[in-house]
């Protein structure tokens, strides 16, 4: 009696839709460089766009005091720019330098790193500064309020009228008394009148006094918090230029030393100090007749695992034959060189290199 899988067909059905192959290369593995390529573009741009604010509001800073002393806006923009574009570039040029040193051999030169604190800290502090004098320097006043007092000037003039009228009513040149009394009634009114309008006057002063006040603490408010915006993508920058240098010495170390792990091929990261050193001091003594025996071995275990690896990767079937290919004949070249520079060479028997018969190249056949 025949057996069938009942999910075969699903299954075949499966690998062939579009589905499976997006899956496919979402899940396939990648090197580094190419697994964090995107992330790598938008750390690149964002750190440009940091290195704007930060030039922005640091050149309102210069450009204020430069033109308090100039009174010229043309040679304090002048002044201010030119400052702040040499301040950004040499930021950006010797952080890359303190952080390469710092990730290939875990120390730094002190003479750029002073520098590039000293930078760092006029860089911070101008814009700090000068953030907040661009809010405060922007902002606009609150319009000034006015009690409307109209009616009661016209009261006013009104009662003005009716008092002249009165003294002007007179008997033989006296004012009399009735009019008098309607004198005294109108002037009491009128300074009733007058104190109502110094009252409203005071109100209308007091809550433009108060509006001012309420203006310059939120806008001292606004000043500060967007200072401390600036603050933030400051060290923002510094994130972003140490994870661009971090993403090249990450995807470079990745394919400069593969390391064997039993059967199994792992791209680990190594100790670049170690590799860095036994590289520069190879490369200055190729063609010296005096080699360091020590420096020549370290050369070739470097070259043999190197080598097994791709043999490895091309047995396993990971990556492509044509690379593999051409990673082996490269290190097989390079092992064969170091062999020759040694003072006595001695054959070993570990490695074993077969050349492949259907190819002129020495391609060590593995299939």
């Amino acid at each position: 009696m025949l057996h069938t899988n009942p999910y075969e067909d699903e299954f075949l059905e499966f690998r062939e839709s579009s589905y499976f192959e997006i899956l496919s290369q979402k899940f396939k593995p990648l090197p580094y460089y190419k697994k964090y390529k995107r992330i790598k573009q938008i750390v690149f741009c964002s750190s440009y766009l940091f290195n704007v604010v930060s030039a922005i509001t640091a050149t309102s800073l210069i450009f204020l005091f430069i033109y308090t002393l100039t009174d010229s806006k043309a040679a304090s923009f002048a002044v201010s720019a030119t400052s702040v574009i040499i301040i950004e570039i040499m930021k950006r040029k010797l952080s890359r330098l303190v952080f390469k040193e710092w990730l290939m051999a875990k120390k730094y030169y002190v003479l750029p790193l002073l520098v590039l604190i000293l930078i760092s800290f006029l860089s911070v502090l101008s814009s700090f500064y000068g953030a907040r004098e661009i809010v405060v320097g922007w902002s606009k006043l609150p319009p000034m309020e006015a009690q409307d007092i109209s009616h009661l000037q016209d009261e006013l003039k009104n009662l003005d009228t009716q008092i002249e009228a009165a003294r002007n009513t007179t008997w033989k040149g006296v004012t009399t008394e009735e009019s008098q009394a309607t004198i005294q009634v109108l002037s009491e009114q009128r300074a009733s009148i007058v104190t109502e309008m110094m009252r409203l006057q005071q109100q209308n002063d007091l809550d433009n006094r108060q509006a001012i006040s309420q203006h310059e603490s939120s806008t001292q408010l606004q000043a500060k918090h967007f200072a401390l915006v600036t603050l933030l993508l400051e060290v923002l920058f510094w994130i972003a230029a140490y994870y661009l240098e971090y993403y090249d010495f990450r995807s470079y170390i990745e394919f400069y030393k593969p390391l064997i792990n039993g059967s199994k091929v792992k791209d680990n990261t190594v100790d670049s100090t170690e590799l860095g050193e036994t590289e520069n001091m190879l490369s200055k003594n190729e063609d010296s007749p005096d080699i360091d025996p020590s420096i020549l071995k370290a050369a070739i275990k470097n070259a043999k695992a190197n080598l097994s690896a791709y043999k490895g990767k091309l047995k396993s079937g990971q990556g492509t034959v044509t690379s593999n290919n051409r990673g082996i004949r490269r290190w097989q070249k390079r092992l064969q060189e170091l062999e020759d520079m040694l003072p006595d060479k001695i054959p070993d028997k570990n490695e074993e290199i077969i050349p492949d018969k259907g190819s002129d190249n020495g391609v060590a056949t593995l299939f």
